[in-house]
């Protein structure tokens, strides 16, 4: 929560992003992009999780024009807003389920297993209840 709100008292609303975008890899452990994207729009209904990856993604190529290449053509402090819906959607997943889970990996394990397609869930699910019978069998 310090990372966040130094992120928001600072004057550089660049610097500000960029402490923003720092508090969603903490929130969601992760630097992987497309996974950190991945986990936030599995929190969204799917209805709107199209939308919300084009934003997502839209912030993340704003990002990288500033951290890579120094391209400031944006007012940042639009972008600082969105960020922030997104921060606050990930806290109050944690706030609302995080007690459901042992640790923090299990909730976001949780949170990548929830992100697929059903047909994809139902052929896991196949797989593991085959290396659980075969494990079991074996152990007898």
């Amino acid at each position: 929560m310090n990372v966040y709100a130094t992120a928001f008292d600072e004057v550089d609303k660049n610097l500000c992003f960029l402490k923003a975008w720092i508090v969603l890899e903490i929130l969601l452990n992760t630097d992987k992009n497309d996974k950190l994207i991945n986990r936030i729009v599995s929190i969204y209904h799917d209805d709107s999780k199209e939308f919300i990856r084009q934003d997502l993604e839209c912030l993340r190529e704003f990002r990288n024009s500033f951290v890579h290449n120094g391209i400031n053509y944006t007012n940042p402090l639009v972008a600082c807003y969105r960020l922030q819906r997104y921060i606050r959607a990930i806290v109050n997943y944690h706030l609302r389920f995080t007690s459901q889970f042992s640790s923090m990996i299990e909730s976001l394990t949780f949170l990548d297993t929830y992100g697929m397609k059903q047909d994809i869930l139902f052929n896991k699910k196949k797989i593991l209840e085959k290396v659980i019978k075969l494990k079991t069998a074996k152990n007898n």
